[in-house]
């Protein structure tokens, strides 16, 4: 009757680089657990922030 249902991990190595250079940046991509390789890949690092960034920082833009 219920289907049990689990958490997965939404970054899939090597997808985002090649979704962000072939096809189109986001605005803004904000994690709350950022991995060892968002911080020391320079593509990552420059596309990927932390969530408190989106909170104290860059949601003052969109407003």
């Amino acid at each position: 009757m219920f289907r049990k249902t689990k958490i997965t991990i939404g970054f899939l190595s090597g997808h985002f680089k090649g979704y962000t250079v072939k096809l189109n940046p986001l605005d803004g991509v904000y994690y709350c657990d950022i991995r060892p390789n968002m911080q020391t890949e320079d593509i990552l690092k420059n596309q990927i922030k932390t969530f408190d960034n989106l909170l104290i920082e860059d949601i003052w833009q969109f407003v």
